[in-house]
């Protein structure tokens, strides 16, 4: 499981990697990309280390709950890249930034919670700043 983590945080850096070798470095892209590292490294702590895991009865690191959401994680990138192919065919320029928002939000959910789970006190700011970007995303979309 350990190799299967390593390789897709390499994966990650080189799909990011492709997003700024063509030029789309955008802040909101770096954002949400970081932000999946953040949580992917948060929960393999919370599993492997804490063994206070959510997704399974005995809290541990295994490998299919790790696997499937790995496969997560690069689905919303392969969306959020849809988005970018959606916008330079149709010439819109939006469907990328909905797509990225949408699931900025819930890495940022998933980052609180996790953080609560490690015992960080549950920060009011930071419910108020996500509700803050789903109300604008609501406005948007």
């Amino acid at each position: 499981m350990k190799y299967k983590k390593i390789k897709f945080i390499i994966l990650m850096a080189l799909l990011m990697l492709v997003f700024f070798l063509l030029n789309i470095q955008d802040h909101l892209i770096t954002l949400l990309v970081s932000s999946i590292l953040i949580d992917v490294l948060l929960g393999t702590y919370i599993a492997a280390i804490l063994k206070k895991s959510p997704n399974n009865d005995s809290g541990e690191l295994t490998s299919s709950y790790g696997y499937i959401g790995l496969v997560k994680k690069f689905s919303i990138l392969a969306m959020v890249w849809i988005g970018y192919e959606i916008d330079l065919a149709f010439n819109i320029g939006t469907c990328k930034n909905l797509i990225a928002v949408g699931y900025l939000i819930n890495e940022i959910i998933s980052i609180n919670e996790n953080i609560t789970i490690i015992g960080v006190k549950k920060n009011a700011a930071i419910a108020k700043v996500i509700d803050i970007i789903d109300s604008l995303y609501k406005k948007i979309g």
